[in-house]
C-alpha cells in the first residue's frame, strides 16, 4: 500500500501529477486532493505548479530527503529481518532473451532455489522493448537481457559483456581468412574475452554470400540489422529462423566456422 510520501516521490519521478497519478493507478484529481491536504497540514507548498516539469520549493526539497531517508530505513530494517532467519517467501518473475534465460540464469537460479526454496520462481522469455515495459508494469520483478537499460526508472547493473560471431562454412571463404580470422570450437567453447584477442573482419567481406537471419522480434536480427546498415549492403537471405541456435545448425550441415 502507498503512503503520502510515496506519491510525493513519484511526482518528482514522473515530473507531473498526472503521469505520476498514472503509475500509481490512481486518479489525476484524488492525487493532487492528497497532495493538497498534506500541504495545508505543513503549512507550506511542496511543488512550485508554474513549471513543467514541476520543481520542489524548499520545503518540497527538505521533505524529500527526509522521506528518502526513511524509505531506506525502512528497507533497511527489512533486509535485517530476512537476514536474521534467512527464510523468504514469495514469488520472483524474471524476464529475458531466451539466451540469456536458457544459458545465463540456470546455474544461478539452482543456486538460488537450494537457499530459498520456498521463493516460487517464474522465468518469462521476452523481447526487449516488451521486457523494458514489463519491468515499468512491475509484472516483471528483474530483468536479464543483452541489451542495456537506459530507461531512467530502471536500475541497471552489467554483468557481462556479450560478443556476436558470424558462423560461415569454410569452403565460402579462402583459407587465409578462416586462419587469420577464424576461432576453433575450443576456443569458442572457452569464451571470447579479454584472454582471447578479439579477431575482426569486415562485414562487407560476406556481402555476396547467402545468411541465415533471424526473425524481426529477434533481439539478434535487431542488433544485426544495425550491423548491415553500418555496412552499407543488404544481405543475400536465404532463410530465416526464430532462435539462434537453429540458425547455427543449419549453418552447421555446411561445415560452419565462426568468425
Amino acid at each position: 500500500m502507498f503512503t503520502i510520501s510515496d506519491y510525493v516521490l513519484s511526482v518528482v519521478a514522473n515530473g507531473t501529477i498526472s503521469q505520476a497519478a498514472r503509475q500509481l493507478h490512481l486518479s489525476q484529481p484524488a492525487l493532487s486532493v492528497a497532495i493538497k491536504k498534506l500541504e495545508t497540514q505543513i503549512g507550506q507548498p511542496l511543488f512550485d505548479r508554474s513549471t513543467t516539469p514541476l520543481t520542489l520549493t524548499p520545503a518540497g526539497e527538505l521533505y524529500v530527503a527526509k522521506a528518502r531517508q526513511i524509505t531506506l530505513l525502512e528497507q533497511s530494517f527489512r533486509d535485517e529481518l530476512v537476514n536474521a532467519d534467512e527464510h523468504l517467501t514469495g514469488s520472483l518473475t524474471i524476464g529475458g532473451a531466451f539466451i540469456s534465460v536458457a544459458y545465463l540464469l540456470p546455474p544461478v537460479l539452482r543456486q538460488f532455489h537450494d537457499r530459498y526454496p520456498d521463493v516460487e520462481l517464474t522465468l518469462l522469455e521476452t523481447p526487449f522493448p516488451e521486457l523494458t515495459r514489463r519491468l515499468l508494469d512491475q509484472q516483471v520483478d528483474l530483468g536479464v537481457d543483452a541489451d542495456r537499460f537506459l530507461h531512467p526508472k530502471i536500475d541497471a547493473v552489467q554483468l557481462f559483456e556479450n560478443h556476436i560471431l558470424l558462423a560461415v562454412p569454410d569452403e565460402l571463404v579462402p583459407q587465409s581468412v578462416v586462419t587469420t580470422f577464424g576461432y576453433s570450437y575450443d576456443e569458442v567453447l572457452a569464451g571470447i574475452d579479454e584472454r582471447l584477442p578479439i579477431r575482426r573482419l569486415e562485414l562487407t567481406s560476406f556481402a555476396s554470400l547467402p545468411f541465415i537471419l533471424m526473425l524481426p522480434a529477434n533481439e539478434i536480427s535487431q542488433r544485426t540489422a544495425g550491423m548491415f546498415a553500418a555496412a552499407k549492403f543488404h544481405p543475400q537471405v536465404a532463410m530465416t529462423v526464430n532462435q539462434q541456435m537453429s540458425a547455427y545448425e543449419f549453418a552447421q550441415q555446411d561445415g560452419a566456422r565462426p568468425l
